[in-house]
């Protein structure tokens, strides 16, 4: 992936720049909500429903798609914290059940899962999550289908971002709790914030017939650890402010090499000037999201009812707008 490049001509305001983002992309909305220490927080919304009924407000839900991966990684490292987990056990020790391929599943570790490093092979196709016509296939299949497989790298060899790998992570969480993954990160995550406003799933007849357009609420579920969270932008970036800050000081790189940037416990971890600038996105068919924290406390969070045409460059660009809004001085180049 292209590293984050922050744009240095005249920038326009922070709205103006978010609208024509939305015009760019043919997206008909979105939240933004910005945190920076010392001030209130700010929340931007912009534009319509995608079925053009009603404007977006401070307080709409949207999919969050892979940023329910940071979701997990919080409730995994909850149990971590607590002691009912290390994050070096083996995977095959909690779930010895699956039809493990290789020999080699032998090594890998809850840290490998979260990191991206578990060694599972790139399927050039399709991800495995879904079929080949994009409906979704869910956490299930994807783990059976690529557990059943050979592994491409030694744990630890290479990083390899996996949906399945958080599929397995979500599998830990029930198995270590005893009940259902949406139930253990209520325990572990929504319950002591009271939280509820963040739901796996679409929330009411209301909300699964306007996502519906898109996939089945059953459908949307079965994302799961690496997918099926749902919640409003306030909600998002309160709680992963909090994520962040745990993680911006700690030492999360992992053995595999990487250029510019690597997968930490559950954030995207780019390390420059001895600091850490954690980011993360998630697209799906009308859906895109996106998080960046910065190492002072500031935090910025963009949900969409729609999906850019390149998520990479989109990210990019929401990196470089929330960075001069945030006042950072910072500057990822390409390589």
């Amino acid at each position: 992936m292209a590293g984050l490049l922050w744009l240095q001509r005249g920038p326009l305001p922070f709205e103006a720049e978010a609208y024509r983002f939305l015009v760019k992309e043919n997206i008909s909305g979105a939240v933004f909500v910005f945190k920076k220490r010392g001030r209130a927080d700010e929340i931007i919304s912009l534009g319509k429903q995608t079925d053009g009924i009603g404007s977006i407000i401070s307080n709409t839900r949207f999919p969050l798609a892979s940023l329910s991966k940071v979701i997990t990684s919080a409730a995994i490292r909850e149990l971590i914290g607590s002691g009912a987990l290390d994050v070096d056990e083996k995977l095959i020790r909690v779930l010895p059940d699956l039809p493990y391929g290789d020999t080699r599943y032998a090594e890998v570790t809850v840290r490998n899962l979260l990191q991206h490093t578990a060694g599972f092979s790139a399927d050039a196709v399709q991800d495995p999550m879904f079929d080949a016509q994009g409906r979704v296939m869910g956490c299930d299949a994807a783990i059976v289908h690529t557990v059943s497989q050979k592994l491409r790298y030694a744990p630890g060899e290479n990083i390899q971002y996996s949906n399945t790998g958080y599929c397995l992570l979500g599998r830990i969480l029930e198995k270590v709790e005893g009940r259902t993954y949406e139930a253990a990160v209520n325990r572990l995550i929504m319950q002591p914030r009271k939280i509820s406003s963040l739901t796996l799933g679409p929330k009411g007849a209301d909300e699964e017939r306007h996502w519906a357009e898109n996939y089945l609420p059953d459908s949307w579920r079965s994302l799961e650890a690496a997918g099926g969270w749902f919640g409003d932008a306030p909600t998002v970036a309160s709680l992963y402010q909090e994520d962040a800050q745990k993680l911006m000081f700690k030492n999360m790189m992992p053995k595999a090499p990487f250029k510019d940037y690597y997968y930490g416990l559950g954030w995207r971890v780019w390390p420059r000037a001895q600091k850490n600038f954690l980011t993360h996105f998630g697209v799906l068919p009308g859906v895109f999201s996106f998080v960046i924290a910065f190492p002072d406390g500031s935090l910025g969070v963009g949900l969409f009812n729609g999906r850019p045409e390149r998520a990479e460059d989109a990210a990019q660009f929401l990196a470089s707008i929330f960075a001069k809004k945030l006042d950072q001085n910072l500057f990822f180049e390409k390589p």
